[in-house]
């Protein structure tokens, strides 16, 4: 794939990226990742970039996670009143939830692919040897 110069833009406007926008530029972002980076020693100011970027982001999930809505509190009242079945539910919704959105933990191993590929790619040239990185360097 060829990129062209606006695609580029992209990589120096990682602050803009939202939770929103993310999934529809990681592609993007990847492919670029690959084509600055592939048979280089690395490229450590991207990579600052990422992190910086993967903090805050992840920082912004959990607020809107944490208001989505407050268990602890639903628990300690029923458990204070003696009804223990109650909290028991209250704790179960709690956990299928926290299970069943696996948003925080997709959004990490994503960023964390990114930050990987900022590292050594030289004597790749592959995509496969490329995406096996990760391992490589763990």
């Amino acid at each position: 794939m060829q990129y062209t110069a606006e695609d580029y833009k992209i990589l120096d406007e990682l602050q803009e990226i939202s939770i929103e926008n993310f999934e529809a530029k990681y592609p993007i972002i990847e492919g670029l990742i690959i084509a600055l980076n592939m048979g280089k020693a690395g490229n450590i100011p991207l990579k600052d970039q990422l992190v910086k970027m993967k903090t805050r982001m992840v920082k912004e999930l959990s607020k809107k996670m944490a208001k989505v809505e407050d268990y602890s509190m639903t628990i300690r009242e029923r458990l204070e009143g003696g009804y223990l079945k109650g909290a028991l539910e209250v704790a179960s919704v709690m956990t299928k939830k926290y299970f069943n959105e696996s948003v925080t933990s997709d959004l990490e191993k994503k960023i964390s692919q990114l930050i990987n590929l900022c590292g050594d790619l030289r004597g790749m040239y592959s995509i496969g040897q490329i995406k096996s990185n990760k391992m490589a360097t763990a």
